[in-house]
C-alpha cells in the first residue's frame, strides 16, 4: 500500500513538474505595414505596426517585420509625428524575416518626427527612420541596442533623456550600444531647460567599418557630428563611453545644460577622436562638477595632423594595458574576455539547476523514489 502511494505521489510530482516550466516561451510576433486591418499577430495575420505589436507585448518578446512597417499607423501624417511606443517590462527585440532589411519607419516624409521608448528596445536587419530628417529618439533612461545590419540616414540625435520631463534612473547603469547606424549626435542629456536625466549611463560605440582602396585605409564615422552630455537642463550621473571600433569626430564636455558626474572615456586601438571641446564654456554660465577622464587602452593619446598630442581640454588623459582594463571591467567589451577554466563541478551531475519549483520537485520524486526501492530491498 505504501509502495502504491509512493508512486501516485511520483507521478502526481512530475505531472506538476511538466505543468509549471522553468521558463516560459519568449513570445513573437509578427507586423506588416501592408497588411490588412484587423491582424492578430501571427505571421498569417500580422499586426501593421510596431506600437500595436508592442501593446501585445507587455513582458517583451520579439518583433519580427515580414515587410515594410510603420512604427506606428496614424490618422494625421501631414506634420512632425511623436510616438511613444507602449510600456513594456522586459525587452522587446526588433528584427526583419530571415536575411531580409525591411524598413522600420514614420508615416512621412517629414523633418522632427520624434521616437519616445517606453522599455528597453533592442533593433537589428531594419532600415530604421530613414525617412525622417532630424529626428530626435529620446531613450528616458531605458536601454537602446542597434545591431550590425541597422542602417540609418546619420542625421537623428539620440538623446539619453526625455523631452521635457526629468527622468529617473531605470537601473543601476543605462546601458546603449551602437553595433550599427549612425547618428548626428549622441547625448547624455535632454531636451529642453525644464527637463533632466538622473542616472548612470554606458555608451558603446562599435559600428564604424574600415575600408581600403589603393592601399589607403579609412574608418567610416561611428558618430557624424558628436558625443556631448548636457544639451540642456540638468544631467546628473556617471557617463562612461567605450569606443571600440569606433571613429567620433568630437568628444564634447556639455553644451547648453549643467552637468554634475564623472565622463569617463576609454578609447582603444580600434578607435579614433578628431578632437575634445567644450561646446559651450563660461560665456554660456553653465556648470561641469566632476572629471573628464580619456583612457586610451593598448593604444597611445590621439595625435593631429601635423603629429603632436591633440588637445583634450581640461581632460586628465592616461594609458591603460588592456589586461588592466579587463580586470577592473570584466565586461569584454574592448578584449574578449579570458575563457574560463574546465574545473569539475562541486555539486553532483544529478542535481539539476534552474527554477526552484523543478528543482523541489525532480528532487522530491528522486527521493521518493529511492524510498520505494528501499522499501523494496528489506
Amino acid at each position: 500500500m505504501k509502495k502504491t502511494l509512493a508512486i501516485i505521489l511520483a507521478i502526481s510530482l512530475l505531472a506538476a513538474l511538466f505543468a509549471f516550466p522553468a521558463s516560459a516561451a519568449e513570445k513573437t510576433v509578427y507586423i506588416n505595414g501592408s497588411a490588412a486591418d484587423g491582424g492578430d499577430g501571427t505571421k498569417a495575420k500580422p499586426y501593421k505596426d510596431l506600437v500595436t505589436a508592442m501593446n501585445n507585448l507587455p513582458d517583451g518578446g520579439t518583433v519580427i517585420l515580414l515587410g515594410d512597417s510603420l512604427l506606428e499607423a496614424v490618422a494625421d501624417a501631414s506634420g512632425p509625428t511623436i510616438v511613444k511606443l507602449p510600456e513594456t517590462k522586459g525587452t522587446v527585440k526588433v528584427k526583419s524575416e530571415g536575411d531580409n532589411v525591411y524598413k522600420l519607419d514614420m508615416p512621412a516624409a517629414k523633418a522632427g518626427h520624434q521616437l519616445l521608448l517606453n522599455g528597453n528596445l533592442d533593433i537589428d536587419q531594419v532600415e530604421f527612420m530613414t525617412l525622417t530628417v532630424y529626428g530626435r529618439i529620446f531613450l528616458r533612461g531605458y536601454d537602446f541596442t542597434c545591431g550590425s545590419k541597422v542602417v540609418t540616414n546619420g542625421i537623428h540625435y539620440i538623446l539619453f533623456g526625455d523631452m521635457s520631463e526629468v527622468v529617473e534612473a531605470k537601473s543601476d547603469c543605462q546601458v546603449v550600444t551602437l553595433n550599427g547606424g549612425l547618428f548626428a549626435y549622441l547625448i547624455f542629456g535632454s531636451n529642453n531647460k525644464g527637463s533632466g536625466i538622473n542616472t548612470n549611463a554606458k555608451l558603446i560605440l562599435n559600428n564604424s567599418v574600415e575600408t581600403e582602396v589603393d592601399g589607403v585605409k579609412t574608418m567610416t564615422k561611428a558618430v557624424g557630428n558628436a558625443i556631448t552630455t548636457a544639451v540642456y537642463g540638468e544631467t546628473k550621473g556617471d557617463f562612461t563611453v567605450v569606443l571600440q571600433n569606433a571613429y567620433v569626430p568630437v568628444v564634447s564636455k556639455r553644451w547648453l545644460g549643467n552637468y554634475t558626474g564623472n565622463y569617463n572615456l576609454y578609447v582603444g586601438p580600434n578607435a579614433k577622436v578628431d578632437a575634445y571641446k567644450d561646446f559651450m564654456g563660461a560665456e554660456q554660465q553653465t556648470t561641469f562638477s566632476g572629471e573628464f577622464n580619456v583612457t586610451y587602452v593598448d593604444c597611445d593619446p590621439a595625435k593631429g595632423a601635423d603629429g603632436n598630442e591633440i588637445s583634450h581640454v581640461d581632460a586628465k588623459v592616461s594609458k591603460m594595458s588592456g589586461a588592466d582594463y579587463e580586470a577592473k571591467f570584466k565586461d569584454g567589451l574592448l578584449y574578449k574576455a579570458p575563457a574560463s577554466e574546465d574545473k569539475p563541478s562541486d555539486k553532483p551531475t544529478s542535481v539539476p539547476t534552474g527554477d526552484p519549483i523543478a528543482i523541489v520537485a525532480v528532487m522530491a520524486v528522486i527521493s521518493l523514489a529511492g524510498a520505494v526501492v528501499v522499501k523494496k530491498v528489506r
